[in-house]
């Protein structure tokens, strides 16, 4: 009973996110979710289970056999994306060859034309774009179980990566890749009134398995707290050097939406709408006595 009624809880939680959450964004924003729960019983009632889903707004998606679990949750609004992607496995005589893993991907476009305000003489503008990112990637196991969690996101323009940024955690080999974590930034050339393709891919994964009837692994890719699209600064004519008023500096979406210039401001701690949906989701585990714990990796809070 306690299970069914952890699932009722986790509903309820989900159905007010949604409605919390579910904006439609100014542009083309695609978010993907799958999770999968794969045990091979040593050749005996095998299981597997995968469940996928495509849209905007709000998605999310758990799929539970026994004690293997894979959720995903994703958010998407104009200028503010949120993943969150957890995979649990425990191996036993019941659950013997067991897989969970759990994908959020996000991918956004628009058609972007730079434009400068009348008056302004410059062929090339460059100028910094911020970008605001929190969360976390945290894991814990019991050999012969392991775990691996990875995170990123890019921007490209015309197919060219301007950004990229990623993180890696796994029980094997730790940290093996950082991402930034607060207001970043990066410099850009932009011709005004020459539009480009604008893409950005943001990606949470979350990786559980164990081929033994023993062992236990779960990992938590958190980034609900979020990836946060901001402001440009720095405005200056490419060529001389000469500042400009960010005011007078625009990158209009093919519906309007100004990317130099979002509606959503990137501030430190801000709540996240997914975060009572993924603690809710991170109490589901079987139940018995505390766990030697083989490896855990949890960076600072943030």
């Amino acid at each position: 009973m306690r299970g069914i009624h952890s699932m009722r809880v986790c509903g309820l939680v989900l159905a007010v996110v949604a409605a919390q959450l579910v904006v439609a964004p100014a542009f083309a924003s695609t978010v993907f979710v799958r999770a999968n729960v794969i045990t091979v019983n040593g050749g005996t009632n095998p299981w597997f289970e995968s469940k996928e889903a495509t849209g905007i707004g709000l998605l999310s998606l758990d799929s539970v056999h026994g004690p293997l679990s894979a959720a995903v949750v994703a958010g998407s609004s104009p200028g503010t994306w949120q993943v969150f992607a957890k995979a649990t496995v425990e191996g036993n005589a019941q659950h013997r060859g067991s897989v969970a893993d759990a994908l959020v991907s996000v991918t956004v476009t628009d058609r972007v034309t730079p434009t400068v305000s009348a008056g302004i003489q410059a062929r090339f503008i460059s100028y910094v774009q911020t970008f605001f990112i929190e969360g976390r990637i945290t894991g814990e196991n019991e050999a012969p179980a392991n775990y691996r969690g990875t995170a990123f996101f890019e921007v490209q323009h015309d197919s060219q990566t301007v950004v990229r940024h990623s993180e890696t955690v796994s029980n094997t080999h730790g940290y093996t890749e950082t991402m930034p974590r607060g207001t970043i930034g990066w410099t850009t050339i932009a011709e005004p009134g020459v539009p480009f393709d604008f893409r950005m891919d943001i990606e949470a994964y979350a990786a559980t398995d164990t081929d033994e009837d023993a062992g236990y692994a779960t990992i938590s890719v958190n980034f609900g707290n979020t990836f946060v699209w901001g402001s440009v600064t720095d405005v200056r004519n490419a060529e001389t050097g000469a500042l400009i008023d960010a005011s007078d500096f625009h990158l209009y979406g093919e519906d309007g939406f100004d990317w130099a210039h979002p509606p959503t401001v990137p501030e430190p701690a801000t709540p996240s709408l997914l975060a009572p949906l993924a603690l809710c989701l991170s109490r589901r585990r079987s139940s018995g006595g505390p766990r030697k714990r083989d490896s855990q990796f949890s960076p600072p809070l943030i």
